[in-house]
């Protein structure tokens, strides 16, 4: 027997039945115990749909427990406040794990260590696909080395060839001539150019300022 429903009715029936079937087991039981309305079932599951499925997976039972608990207006409102407060963790949860960004150095046997870094995905990325791109450029051109081996070498390449242009950096730096400390009025502290007090004594009064520049694969 046909049905009388748009296409656009039944996409959202099928979607819905996806919901139910795989994120949202415990609605989908609610809904066929008669605890909560289709309706209700649709917009809580409409609402859940702009967080991965791992994060639905764990809102399941409470906007269940909402769902069956609370009025419909009440229910669909409890169900996008929680929606919210996970997509604000994860976001907190993401700057976190950038934040704790980390390069490591590990020995192994053989004369071999492991050399890697705990980056942005978007980094990490980027430079895979640097290395695996030129690698593969190399094997077509003839290269006889292996994949996994002109990966290595044009990772250990770029790591090197990053370090010296920072060494070379810091050459330049350092044989560029001293500013004047300040006028000739300054006497021996000196006014610096920021109108700053400059000299031994001057930079005994100041912090010390620890630098560190985090230089990313893409940028290689």
């Amino acid at each position: 027997m046909a049905l009388n429903m748009s296409p656009s009715s039944v996409g959202k029936q099928l979607l819905l039945a996806r919901d139910l079937q795989t994120v949202h087991s415990d609605l989908g039981e609610a809904l066929q115990l008669g605890q909560v309305s289709p309706f209700v079932a649709s917009m809580v599951a409409s609402a859940t749909r702009k967080l991965p499925d791992t994060a639905r997976r764990v809102l399941d039972e409470a906007v269940t427990t909402d769902a069956v608990e609370l009025p419909t207006g009440r229910a669909i409102e409890a169900a996008r406040n929680r929606v919210r407060e996970a997509d604000e963790y994860s976001d907190v949860a993401a700057a976190n794990a950038r934040n704790n960004r980390y390069a490591f150095l590990k020995p192994l046997d053989d004369s071999v260590a492991m050399l890697g870094a705990v980056m942005p995905a978007e980094d990490a990325v980027a430079g895979w696909v640097r290395i695996d791109t030129d690698a593969r450029r190399l094997r077509r051109e003839g290269d006889a080395r292996s994949l996994d081996q002109l990966r290595c070498d044009l990772f250990a390449q770029a790591v090197a060839s990053a370090a010296d242009r920072t060494d070379a950096d810091r050459t330049d730096a350092e044989s560029l001539p001293a500013e004047s400390a300040g006028s000739e009025n300054a006497g021996a502290e000196g006014i610096g150019a920021e109108g700053t007090a400059s000299g031994p004594a001057a930079a005994a009064r100041r912090p010390a300022v620890l630098v560190q520049v985090v230089i990313s694969l893409a940028s290689l």
